[in-house]
């Protein structure tokens, strides 16, 4: 009995995990592509204008090495190269960087932003960041956490 209760145990936990890896690698497979950032805001501020353009390229993940990569590009010039994976049963967009610390040292950061909605045609991305700004009354600079919200749609 013991044994018999250890197994169904062990079924559901594996059938857990298959699925969870099957929702991220479903998420992936959704993004592969060209999509535009139709929409990037910090707060209330709209970061895009009529002036700027931006895609976001994601490429096949690899799986063996277990990475995936995006090519942000802005108005066609600049390019940048992310790295990031899908976690939490599709739920979080997670980008890795390697950045050096105060003393020079490299370290692995870490951002992850919540996936509220990623259909065929439609990627929208949301979270929080800290925000400074001056208070004159002490002198001091004070953080605050205000939304950051992305919005793309595939070309």
């Amino acid at each position: 009995m013991k044994t018999l209760k250890g197994l169904a145990i062990t079924l559901a936990l594996t059938t857990f995990i298959l699925t969870s890896c099957d929702k991220d690698a479903a998420a992936e497979k959704k993004l592969n592509g060209t999509w535009t950032i139709d929409s990037y805001k910090i707060d209330t501020l709209e970061l895009i204008n009529d002036t700027t353009a931006m895609t976001m390229y994601f490429a096949d993940c690899n799986k063996e090495a277990n990475t995936c990569e995006a090519i942000v590009t802005t108005n066609n010039t600049d390019a940048d190269t992310l790295d990031y994976s899908i976690e939490g049963n599709g739920m979080y967009f997670v980008t890795t960087s390697i950045e050096e610390d105060t003393s020079g040292a490299e370290i692995t950061v870490l951002d992850t932003m919540n996936i509220t909605e990623l259909n065929a045609s439609s990627l929208k991305l949301s979270s929080s960041i800290e925000m400074p700004s001056f208070n004159e009354a002490t002198f001091e600079i004070v953080y605050s956490s205000v939304p950051l919200i992305i919005e793309l749609s595939k070309q």
